[in-house]
């Protein structure tokens, strides 16, 4: 997130909480806060990040959750499946991509535009692991983060991972943030 330290109080404003309350979610002085607002201190990059996801969570408390749109059970591949497992459990379950998993842990993720870059390279045939063609670990939210903050992350990333307790639970795409439209 990048934002002018001016956003803090025209959102906070905007969310009617006080400095006090703000402060105090934030493990701050009511009057560093009021200097930062006032342009007189610069916080931290630390405390600065801790405001800005307090008042965002705050914007988006009373939308959706990740919880509420995420496509579960996830559908996991591990790092020595080979291409052409992938792209039949591509073709089964409709997915453009599929997270790579090993021991629990997510180490990448495999999708339809990566195959396709190496469709014209002979080196890559259905017998290829798929840790030679997977792309670095999408991000990854908690399932009670706010649906409606995830959809530039979504529109960068293509998708995001939601966990519960640590445990990758579902998978949120573009498609699925069609949910978020009342």
């Amino acid at each position: 997130m990048s934002y002018d330290l001016e956003y803090i109080k025209k959102l906070r404003v905007k969310l009617c909480i006080s400095q006090k309350e703000l402060a105090s979610q934030c493990r701050i002085s009511a009057s560093m806060l009021n200097q930062i607002e006032k342009g007189t201190a610069k916080p931290s990059f630390d405390t600065a990040k801790v405001i800005f996801n307090y008042l965002e969570t705050k914007k988006f408390s009373n939308q959706k959750k990740a919880s509420d749109i995420y496509t579960r059970p996830i559908i996991t591949l591990g790092p020595l499946d080979t291409l052409g497992r992938v792209i039949e459990k591509m073709k089964d379950h409709e997915f453009s991509q599929i997270p790579v998993v090993n021991t629990k842990k997510c180490v990448g993720i495999v999708t339809e535009g990566g195959i396709a870059k190496h469709t014209d390279n002979p080196n890559y045939t259905r017998t290829t692991k798929i840790s030679k063609i997977m792309k670095s670990i999408p991000p990854i939210f908690d399932l009670n983060f706010s649906a409606g903050a995830l959809k530039d992350i979504v529109s960068i990333s293509g998708c995001v991972l939601i966990t519960e307790k640590n445990n990758i639970v579902g998978i949120i795409t573009s498609q699925d943030l069609l949910k978020l439209i009342t």
